[in-house]
């Protein structure tokens, strides 16, 4: 992708290298983007209004597995014990967005560098909280539980919905 076009997916690499290259007034910021550690453009999730701010180019052939911000708000609706999850990250996400300065911000965000950050986003009050139900969710590649801070919140068809789609994931 080129700066200033609209993102609207988010990407993670699944195979090759690749090198994004940002311009701002002060300098060049380049990064290389390494497969299972890094990911791209998540903002596009987040806001439909995010344009990316570098380029990103594949130094060898290279394979992306892509989210589609609008196929993805679209299935998370339909379950909605995961949509409270996603709605509280994405509030936090963009908070950080919204009060990091242009320098900060960058189209990819580095495991290696931007773990412990991603994981600040996700409510603490459901990292690893142990509750009479609970229902593991992998999200990002971070194993989390989603555990209601009032039993009355929890929704037994949710969580049936949930463990249904867990089902059909791990028949693949």
């Amino acid at each position: 992708f080129m700066s200033g076009e609209k993102a609207t997916e988010m990407y993670f690499l699944m195979s090759g290298r690749l090198f994004y290259k940002k311009m701002n007034e002060q300098a060049e910021i380049e990064e290389w983007v390494d497969e299972g550690e890094d990911w791209i453009s998540e903002p596009a999730l987040w806001s439909p209004d995010w344009e990316h701010l570098g380029v990103l180019t594949a130094v060898r052939e290279s394979a992306l597995l892509s989210i589609k911000a609008t196929e993805f708000s679209t299935v998370a609706v339909g379950h909605p014990a995961t949509m409270k999850l996603l709605n509280a990250y994405a509030g936090n996400f963009m908070a950080w967005i919204n009060s990091s300065s242009f320098e900060r911000l960058s189209d990819i965000l580095q495991g290696e560098n931007d773990k412990e950050l991603v994981q600040s986003f996700i409510p603490g009050n459901i990292i690893e909280r142990k509750r009479s139900k609970t229902l593991t969710q992998s999200l990002l590649g971070l194993k989390i539980q989603i555990a209601p801070e009032d039993e009355e919140d929890w929704d037994d068809d949710d969580a049936k919905q949930d463990s249904d789609q867990e089902d059909c994931n791990d028949g693949n």
